[in-house]
């Protein structure tokens, strides 16, 4: 019955699409947050270490984390290090099988993640059914590049603030992390990217294009 459709990702309009719905009928604004005054430093990853990757939500299968774990598992605790950020969905002897590379925070509180983001070399989000997840919003607000899905419907634009991968691929995620691995000025040139990025990450650039859209589409305009 709706007359207009408000879809925060290229996903989740492809997805109602697929659904039967009207392309006229939907309008893709991807979300905004509240931009950080200061944000985080950048990266200073130059091969010399473990490269830092932060991943932050739900560790369940519908984010993508198994397919996460095994990449960093291929990489290796002397190429990579992981920390996870949220409630743990899997099963202990999961958790314990891959203690070598990845360190399971549990709840983290908001305040508190300020640190991680500011630990991380960069961020990652496998997803495989998502809205538009804001913690991408929030891992470029903070310099980071991001590795993430299409479906995890973030505003990335491959090869600039990071890379768009496959999902359900651990080839694919292993692949984009090996390259910062390699090249450590290919994750300063995302990281650039992603300070560029801020300002689309914000709420105001969201209010601004929510506000033109509903007046263009207005039947009173």
């Amino acid at each position: 019955m709706a007359d207009l459709i408000l879809a925060g990702s290229d996903f989740v309009g492809q997805s109602l699409v697929a659904c039967g719905v009207s392309p006229s009928r939907i309008a893709v604004i991807p979300y905004g947050i509240d931009i950080p005054a200061c944000p985080a430093r950048m990266p200073d990853y130059a091969g010399d270490r473990p490269l830092r990757l932060l991943f932050a939500g739900a560790s369940d299968l519908r984010k993508g984390i198994h397919h996460l774990l095994r990449a960093v598992d291929r990489l290796g605790p002397r190429a990579v290090e992981l920390r996870v950020a949220g409630g743990v969905g899997l099963k202990p002897e999961i958790v314990t099988r891959y203690a070598a590379t990845a360190r399971f925070l549990g709840q983290v509180p908001r305040q508190d993640m300020a640190r991680h983001f500011d630990w991380a070399d960069a961020f990652v989000l496998p997803s495989l059914v998502e809205g538009s997840a804001t913690v991408t919003y929030e891992a470029l607000a903070r310099r980071l590049p991001v590795v993430a899905t299409p479906n995890a419907g973030s505003i990335v634009t491959d090869d600039v603030e990071g890379r768009i991968v496959a999902p359900a691929s651990a080839a694919a995620l292993v692949e984009a992390l090996s390259a910062y691995v390699d090249d450590p000025a290919l994750l300063r040139r995302h990281a650039a990217g992603a300070r560029a990025a801020r300002e689309r990450a914000s709420f105001a650039r969201y209010a601004r294009d929510l506000t033109e859209t509903l007046c263009a589409r207005s039947p009173l305009r």
